[in-house]
């Protein structure tokens, strides 16, 4: 079995409106100025680096312990969505466990910006698995890439709603490819 047989797609999970309010209410947040840019590494632990030649891109951490109502509403909707996607994972991979959510981000790629292929879990992370959700897809550019043992870049389809989960070790290394033209949200999220 291929490496890249782990990397799954789900589709249909999300109702088109909900799809529609997140991205209002995410359009209207980094509007705002609720959002600060992407760092790599942790930044909660004063580890983060900013270095916007590897990293460029605008995030929002959504939880479910914040002062916004609307950011808690996003993170438990999300999450209900998320948890979904993983069962049907756990159901195709019977020897893979369960995890749970316990971080996620809401990313706003604009114009030139990127994100360079790296890997999710390392050193003062723990993370098992990754997810990203694709919110829209009225842009150019941007797109999801994996290297893998099997090929050397494989793109994932922009389907608005999409689900993506893989694992987040060193075998998945991954980048999002410079927007050419409008604006990407999408959400991010790590389990263990």
């Amino acid at each position: 079995m291929d490496t890249k047989h782990f990397i799954r797609t789900y589709d249909g999970l999300i109702p088109p409106k909900f799809i529609g309010g997140c991205i209002k209410y995410l359009s209207k947040a980094f509007d705002e100025g609720r959002s600060e840019s992407g760092t790599i590494g942790l930044k909660e632990a004063g580890k983060g680096t900013l270095n916007k030649e590897i990293r460029d891109v605008d995030i929002i951490g959504l939880n479910n312990c914040n002062d916004s109502m609307s950011n808690c509403h996003w993170f438990a909707l999300m999450n209900s969505f998320i948890v979904k996607a993983m069962s049907k994972y756990v159901d195709e991979f019977k020897d893979v466990y369960y995890a749970q959510v316990f971080d996620m981000q809401a990313l706003k790629y604009q114009k030139n910006q990127h994100y360079k292929y790296h890997v999710d879990d390392g050193h003062g992370f723990n993370r098992k698995f990754s997810c990203i959700i694709l919110l829209n897809n009225d842009y150019e550019g941007g797109e999801l890439c994996f290297k893998t043992l099997d090929d050397p870049e494989t793109k994932i389809d922009v389907v608005p709603g999409r689900i993506i989960i893989w694992p987040s070790n060193f075998m998945y290394p991954h980048k999002i490819n410079p927007v050419r033209k409008g604006t990407r949200y999408s959400i991010v999220s790590w389990l263990q």
